[in-house]
């Protein structure tokens, strides 16, 4: 969605996200952010996954609807730029990341638009363990998986764990129920913390 000057608009993002829904697309990934906010952004049934740059967690990315996600270091540490907050739900591997780039060059990258890939792949190993299941299904078990490494108000949930969520998927499965007040922050698992 973003033109030669990596700028947008919000009509254009709508209709990025109106195609993705037309061709039933489950996850959108964006890692942008935009400081206007626009009702005609808020969509339901599909889950939203985007990164909050500059430091604060902007648009699409602040949105109850849409799972923000932040950025780690090596260490657990937020580096400068990532998204923080009482908006972050969980953060992601966003410092140094490899990526393919101009010409099909291997380049290094960094920010909140490594780490959302992340949190789709993520979602994406999840939901095809059984693809009738909602996306508020599948974005309460990341953040009820996520390893805590710092505080709520930073991290949110914590760090996104793969393998945890892979491997306590049935057992989550059994206890959640599909209500929108329902919250799974302070979840375990047979009485283990992801710490």
């Amino acid at each position: 969605v973003l033109d030669e000057n990596n700028e947008t608009s919000v009509e254009r993002v709508i209709q990025a996200i109106d195609w993705a829904i037309e061709k039933d697309s489950d996850i959108i990934s964006m890692s942008f952010g935009m400081k206007v906010d626009s009702e005609k952004l808020h969509r339901a049934g599909i889950l939203l996954v985007a990164a909050g740059n500059d430091g604060e967690t902007e648009y699409p990315a602040a949105y109850k609807e849409v799972m923000s996600v932040g950025a780690v270091d090596s260490v657990a540490s937020q580096p400068k730029g990532s998204a923080g907050g009482k908006d972050v739900e969980v953060v992601a591997p966003g410092e140094f990341i490899l990526s393919r780039g101009a010409f099909d060059s291997m380049q290094i990258f960094s920010g909140t638009s490594m780490a959302v890939p992340h949190v789709v792949g993520l979602a994406s190993m999840l939901w095809q363990k059984d693809t009738s299941r909602t996306a508020g299904f599948i974005r309460s078990l990341i953040g009820a998986t996520a390893r805590e490494c710092g505080t709520s108000g930073e991290y949110g949930h914590g760090l996104i764990d793969c393998e945890y969520a892979l491997e306590h998927y049935d057992e989550f499965a059994a206890l959640y129920q599909e209500e929108e007040s329902a919250d799974y922050s302070d979840f375990t698992l047979d009485g283990m913390e992801n710490e």
